[in-house]
């Protein structure tokens, strides 16, 4: 019997619904993840799969309306950055996908082209990011009034940067990436050249945008006429009308600022100004010293009829004028120098004639040369030239000298040669009680370093600088073991020229320190080296267990004396806000007899939150042979650690002469 199976409504409709489920499940989709989810790497309602990003530039700021592209097999899609320079792309299907900014080259912080692979099931959406810095473009052009280009004039752009150039053969000098031009506000200027005159602003403020292509650029014109000119021409000539060669002329506008121009005469004395626009102007002639002039020296011509450049070559077509002066008369020159032969300035030379018997006197005074010079003798014959010393100097040449002056070429008067003054620093080393110490090293120099020279005191505590030139110097003791100074250690002395030979005096003065078993040393701040005064330092005798506290004073110094021979254990106690550098407690043995040092310490902190350390040089030193790290340390204020940190320098006893040092 035949057996007919019926579908209920129910079954037909469940039957649809796989169907339409089976239909929309996106191919090779992870078991689970529906696109209706946002799972996957899928958009909310989409079947793709989510690329977002972002262009930013080096500050980290979004940069929008930048197109990117994304191409995975034959299919191209494209996004547009928003405010945010943020896009997204929904990829329809997995596998290899390139992205691509459309950017100029320049404009490449990181890669603008990047490929990557992407699949169904990443939970999120594949994020990348482009950098790049946005570059301008600014193209001036130089053109006259007739719109031909002008070729090598100065174009700057001042505004984010300052840069500057000359234009080409099309007049056009352009600014771009190449220049570091980023987008921003730019003052765009032109130098102008003589003797145009501009027919357009010289100066123009511009806004840069960023520039994708050329037809982003700034676009400045510059438009400049050529003036009508005309030409100055003339002799220089003396008293006799006989040219005169190198000889300087000037020109410049009556009723403007400038320009100045300058030239000089040849063979015959000519000299020719072309190119001066319509007008007034000033010439003037550079009078060389000792001549007199017969002509006015300066005076004014003015131009009305313009002349074509080319007829300007012809110097008969120019304007006329001429500069006449008569030669120097009888005279005399020398110089006046010191022992090595530097010229002295100030000095009076004296020129007496005649010789036996004058009834003529004359002066000069020597310029920064050392140089004199007579002019108008008034007689013919010999002179007597005298210099006239000065306080400490004395001669090493004649005081005086006989010269004929006959007149023509200037007769020459003999070098007047002095020792410059010379003078002396003397002094003596005491201790407190008056009496001389003998064997201590005293030096000298100049202010500032250079020169040493060291003398040690004698028997009686004396010592003596000898032959030293006028000047400030600084006279030192050096410290010694066991004996603490009660006077400066170190003074200023000027010496002035005198005619009596004294010497400046000086004197130091020591007294002997007492002999001590002690510990001493110092608190110090790592950044710079700098004392640090109130922190409490303890030390324990091991073997009584008594502690001892003491204080750092300003310059955070501290001191236990009076010890009893044995093993210390000193340690520092710390304060708020300031962490170790390094050992804050350590062990030292002092014995029997007493010493005249302490066995010194030196601790070091940081404060919390401090600046990292500088790494700027006040002063740059190169070692000299005998110099200590210790030694320079102390000579420019500054640690032995702070200048070892700031060198480099992991053993004070490895530094050699020659070396260049960092002074912190």
């Amino acid at each position: 019997m035949n057996t007919r199976r019926t579908w209920s409504a129910y079954s037909v409709m469940a039957i649809v619904l796989l169907v339409a489920v089976m239909t929309l499940a996106p191919a090779g989709g992870a078991a689970g993840h529906s696109p209706w989810t946002g799972q996957g790497g899928l958009l909310n309602g989409q079947t793709g799969i989510c690329v977002t990003g972002q262009v930013i530039d080096k500050a980290h700021n979004g940069l929008a309306g930048l197109t990117v592209t994304a191409t995975t097999g034959n299919t191209p899609l494209s996004a547009v950055s928003d405010a945010n320079g943020k896009f997204t792309f929904n990829i329809p299907a997995p596998g290899k996908v390139t992205l691509k900014l459309a950017v100029p080259d320049a404009w490449k912080v990181t890669d603008t082209e990047i490929s990557f692979d992407v699949a169904y099931g990443r939970g999120t959406c594949y994020d990348v990011r482009f950098k790049v810095q946005p570059y301008g473009c600014i193209i001036a052009r130089k053109v006259d009034e007739q719109n031909n280009p002008l070729k090598d004039w100065k174009i700057k752009a001042v505004g984010v940067i300052d840069p500057e150039k000359l234009t080409d053969a099309n007049g056009v000098a352009r600014f771009d990436a190449a220049d570091g031009i980023v987008p921003g506000l730019y003052v765009v200027s032109e130098e102008l050249k003589y003797p145009y005159q501009a027919k357009s602003p010289t100066s123009q403020t511009v806004t840069v945008p960023r520039a994708l292509s050329d037809k982003d650029c700034v676009i400045v014109t510059f438009r400049n006429q050529r003036q009508p000119t005309s030409c100055i021409s003339g002799t220089k000539v003396n008293d006799n009308h006989e040219p005169l060669k190198g000889w300087t002329i000037y020109a410049k506008p009556v009723s403007a600022a400038g320009p100045i121009f300058t030239t000089t005469t040849d063979a015959n004395g000519r000299f020719t100004f072309p190119d001066l626009t319509l007008g007034a102007w000033t010439l003037w002639e550079d009078v060389k010293q000792w001549w007199t002039p017969v002509t006015p020296s300066m005076f004014n011509v003015t131009l009305t009829t313009p002349i074509k450049p080319d007829d300007q070559k012809d110097p008969n077509n120019c304007v006329q004028v001429r500069f006449k002066n008569r030669p120097p008369d009888l005279c005399a020159v020398g110089y006046k120098v010191d022992e090595n032969g530097v010229g002295l300035a100030g000095w009076t030379i004296i020129a007496s004639y005649p010789v036996i018997t004058p009834t003529m006197f004359l002066t000069a005074t020597t310029d920064a040369l050392g140089y004199f010079r007579f002019v108008d003798l008034g007689a013919q014959g010999d002179w007597k030239f005298t210099e006239q010393l000065k306080t400490g100097w004395t001669t090493i040449t004649p005081q005086s000298a006989v010269v004929g002056v006959w007149g023509g070429a200037c007769a020459r008067v003999p070098t007047f040669r002095n020792q410059s003054p010379r003078g002396c620093v003397e002094g003596w080393k005491r201790d407190d009680l008056g009496v001389g110490l003998p064997g201590w090293n005293i030096s000298l120099q100049r202010p500032g370093g250079g020169g040493y020279q060291h003398r040690d005191t004698d028997g009686t505590g004396y010592f003596r600088f000898d032959g030293l030139p006028m000047g400030e110097y600084e006279v030192f003791e050096e410290p010694q073991i066991g004996w603490s100074p009660t006077s400066p250690t170190k003074v200023v002395v000027k010496l002035t020229p005198n005619d009596t030979g004294a010497c400046v005096p000086v004197e130091f003065a020591n007294k002997q320190v007492e002999r001590d078993i002690c510990i001493d040393g110092y608190k110090l701040d790592y950044w710079g080296g700098v004392g640090l005064p109130g922190f409490a330092i303890t030390a324990r005798n091991l073997s009584s267990g008594a502690v001892i506290t003491q204080t750092t004073n300003g310059l955070g110094y501290f001191r236990f004396s009076n010890l009893a021979p044995g093993s210390y254990e000193v340690a520092v106690k710390e304060k708020d806000g300031w962490v170790p550098w390094g050992a804050a407690r350590t062990t030292v043995k002092v014995d029997w007899p007493p010493k005249l040092q302490c066995t010194s310490l030196k601790f070091y902190n940081v404060q919390k939150g401090a600046p990292p350390k500088p790494t700027t040089c006040r002063f740059y030193h190169t070692v000299q042979p005998g110099q200590t790290l210790s030694g320079l340390a102390a000579w420019y204020g500054v640690s032995v650690n702070a200048l070892m940190a700031a060198n480099g320098i992991a053993n004070p006893n490895t530094v050699y002469a020659g070396r260049k040092l960092c002074i912190p």
